[in-house]
């Protein structure tokens, strides 16, 4: 079967209409600077982290229509890699310790056969589109990981450019859903833009799932940088609105004016 491969764009990205995204990417800024000040003015942070990573462990697995305490547990596992704040978020070493601990299906290892992206159970034949040749993954990952580690003109920019990449060359059979999930708060937080790597956006990919699929799907047929950086920018924006929330009366509980 003759199949065409996706090519991921080199970066840095060269192109970017920036005009359409200072708006949003002000406003998620600002966002993220509010989360923050609320994790640095929590005396007691484990009555933050424990609910909000419990409920992003949950968020995670609701893509595949299951969150089973088992599965939960893994996530938990995997989350915490994140706070150790040890490893670069794209290092193969990383990668293939996270998958490991969310998935079942060959994990821990770098996929050596084509995989596609379709509807749930659909045929290769049937796919929307099919990630870069095996050979080509491990470069791709390279140089991806090197992009990650430079600077860029915007960190949260970069890291919405740099999740979306990962997902371009799909390095894993499965899971690259998940483990793409698990690096966003990393990212931001080895980037600077947060104080712990706690911000999380499953809810918000599960909640807008088709836009989500849409987004990458357009992007990896037409190089649409613009529309997925704008959906992430929305995504930073709803969810640190949310985040702050359940935050601000998580700090407040008497649990934690119990610690001060």
């Amino acid at each position: 079967m003759n199949i065409k491969t996706s090519i991921p764009d080199k970066l840095p990205l060269t192109h970017l209409r920036w005009p359409s995204l200072i708006p949003l990417l002000g406003a998620a800024n600002r966002v993220l600077g509010r989360f923050d000040e609320v994790l640095k003015n929590t005396p007691n942070q484990r009555v933050v982290l424990q609910p909000l990573t419990l409920q992003e462990a949950k968020d995670t697995y609701k893509a595949q229509a299951r969150a089973t305490p088992p599965e939960i547990q893994r996530c938990l596992k995997a989350l915490k890699l994140t706070r150790q704040k040890k490893e670069h978020p794209f290092s193969p070493s990383f990668l293939k310790q996270a998958h490991a601990l969310m998935t079942d299906r060959e994990s821990g290892h770098i996929r050596k056969r084509q995989n596609w992206i379709g509807a749930t159970g659909c045929r290769m034949e049937e796919a929307f589109c099919y990630p870069p040749a095996p050979r080509y993954v491990s470069t791709y990952l390279k140089r991806l990981e090197k992009y990650a580690e430079t600077a860029d003109d915007d960190p949260v920019i970069q890291t919405a450019i740099a999740i979306a990449q990962f997902l371009v060359i799909h390095p894993f059979m499965d899971g690259n859903g998940r483990v793409a999930r698990l690096l966003v708060p990393l990212l931001l937080y080895k980037k600077g833009v947060t104080s712990e790597p706690l911000f999380y956006m499953s809810a918000y990919f599960q909640k807008h799932r088709k836009e989500y699929f849409d987004r990458l799907l357009s992007l990896s047929k037409n190089h649409d940088w613009e529309g997925w950086i704008s959906f992430f920018l929305k995504g930073v924006i709803a969810q640190g609105e949310l985040l702050c929330k359940k935050a601000g009366k998580l700090r407040s509980s008497p649990r934690t004016r119990k610690s001060r």
